[in-house]
Order: C-alpha cells, then sequence, then structure tokens
C-alpha cells in the first residue's frame, strides 16, 4: 500500500498540475490505482530483502520531494547567482508587457481549472463547447491572456456586467452572446473572430433604421440568435469603434403633431437629403 500512497502523493502535488499528464491519467487513474495496490500484494510474497528495499526507497523518496516541492516554491526558477544588468531588464519588459493580466487565485491543478470553466459555463450560459472548453484549459498553461480569463472566471459577480468589465471585455460580450463561438488559442487570432463577428452584426445595424437602441438590439438578436443585452452591445460598439470602424447607432425619435401635408414635405426633404450625400459620395 505504500506503492499507492507515493503515486498519490505525487499525482496531487505535481501530477495533475501538468496538463499532458493529466490528460494521459485522467480516463487511467482508476487502473493505475487498482494495479499498484496488486502490484503491492505481490510485493508481499518476495524476499523480505526486496520489502526493506522498498521501504528504504519510500522513506527516503519522500522527504527528497517534499523538500524538492518546498525549494521550488521558495525560490522557483531562479539561478543561485546573482542576475546580470540584461537579464533583470527583460525581466521588468516582460512584467510590462504581461501586468494589464490578472491570473491571481488561479490553480496549477488541471482538473481545479476545468472544473471552475464548467461551473462559469453553466451559470452564465456561455455555450461554450467540451472541446472549447478543452482548448481554453490547454491555452490557459501556455498564454497570459486565457490564464487571465479562467482566473476570472473562479470569481464571484454580482452580475454578468461586472464579469465584462475589465480589459478583456470584448471577449467576455463575445462568448456571453453568440450561440456558437470560434475559440482560439492565440489571442490576436481569437481577437480577428470577435472583430469578424461583430462587423457582421453591426452590417445589419447599419442597414437599417431603428426607432432606438432597444429596437435595435432585439432585431440583431432576432436575426443573429444572439443573446446580446444593452451593456454588452455598447461594449461591442466601442470595441470596433477603437478598431477603425465607426457605426451610426439609432437615437431617440421625437414625437411629432404634424398636419399629413407637413408630414409628406419633411419625407421628402429626408429623401433629397439622402440622395444628395449620395451623389457626394
Amino acid at each position: 500500500m505504500g506503492i499507492v500512497g507515493v503515486f498519490l502523493l505525487w499525482y496531487f502535488l505535481v501530477g495533475r498540475n501538468n496538463r499532458k499528464v493529466y490528460k494521459k491519467m485522467e480516463s487511467n487513474f482508476p487502473a493505475i490505482i487498482v494495479f499498484l495496490i496488486l502490484a503491492g500484494v505481490f510485493g508481499s510474497v518476495v524476499p523480505a530483502a526486496l520489502s526493506i528495499l522498498l521501504i528504504i526507497v519510500v522513506l527516503i523518496g519522500i522527504p527528497v520531494l517534499v523538500l524538492s516541492l518546498l525549494c521550488k516554491a521558495l525560490f522557483g526558477s531562479k539561478s543561485l547567482e546573482e542576475p546580470s544588468a540584461a537579464s533583470k531588464v527583460t525581466r521588468v519588459e516582460r512584467t510590462e508587457n504581461t501586468k494589464k493580466y490578472d491570473t491571481s487565485g488561479l490553480s496549477k491543478a488541471v482538473p481545479k481549472r476545468k472544473k471552475c470553466v464548467k461551473k462559469f459555463n453553466e451559470k452564465y450560459k456561455l455555450n461554450l463547447s467540451d472541446t472549447e472548453i478543452e482548448r481554453i484549459i490547454d491555452a490557459s498553461y501556455v498564454s497570459e491572456f486565457w490564464a487571465s480569463e479562467v482566473a476570472a472566471m473562479n470569481r464571484d459577480y454580482q452580475s454578468v456586467a461586472e464579469w465584462y468589465k475589465g480589459g478583456n471585455d470584448w471577449f467576455r460580450v463575445y462568448i456571453r452572446s453568440f450561440p456558437i463561438q470560434s475559440i482560439s488559442s492565440d489571442e490576436m487570432m481569437q481577437l480577428k473572430h470577435c472583430l469578424d463577428s461583430y462587423n457582421e452584426v453591426f452590417d445589419l445595424v447599419e442597414s437599417n433604421d431603428y426607432a432606438d437602441i432597444d429596437e435595435c438590439i432585439e432585431d440583431v438578436n432576432n436575426k443573429f440568435f444572439t443573446n446580446f443585452d444593452e451593456i454588452g452591445f455598447m461594449i461591442a460598439y466601442r470595441f470596433l469603434s477603437k478598431h477603425g470602424r465607426n457605426v451610426k447607432l439609432p437615437g431617440a425619435k421625437l414625437i411629432r403633431n404634424e398636419t399629413t401635408l407637413e408630414e409628406l414635405q419633411r419625407k421628402y426633404d429626408e429623401l433629397e437629403k439622402s440622395q444628395k450625400e449620395k451623389l457626394k459620395i
């Protein structure tokens, strides 16, 4: 049973924090435990010398493992030598480039990250598929962008609008509002997916004349089966504006008390003005 104990200690301290190891063991974990138990039972009938040797290895191995993990936690991958000036500059530049991402509270364990994303996906109805969730988890180990998104899903919010608030609000609105998403492990490719989807939606906005924003959002949701609310819609609008597309949104229209003749004259003037603007273009 000592072998099983050592294996479990290694798995919960080290193994499940490695994405590749976790994926290999996820489905075979029960079989591995059974195999180790049988190996332990078989080991009880071998010569006593081997049993003593196994005990010695276990007694030595556990302290060494704990000590190595403690050193890693305290010192990380730092060298014992004083870093050079060039390495200090590189470290500062890296900090400047990544400080916009908040990964605080993010567990290293694969199953915890997976559970976090699945729970958040169900709570806020993000429509992420199992494949997309797996891709997000994989990417969170190599990308600060994705690590920050998983960390954000591990926090409590009063409303979905509070979750929107942040440097990646354009992405959060995207996975909350669209029934089908394109998820990429590359941040810039993910940004392009969002831009393409938002541009397609706002093509409809520009091609129709709406009485107000609420009517516009309702039509967009009906046409694209999206789930935009007013806050998310305006975040998407500002995101497009930031990337060079200025969309004219519908404003409030005042009620007029006018005769039939006045109404016809106004419509004629608006039509004439529209045609003149087209000729200028």
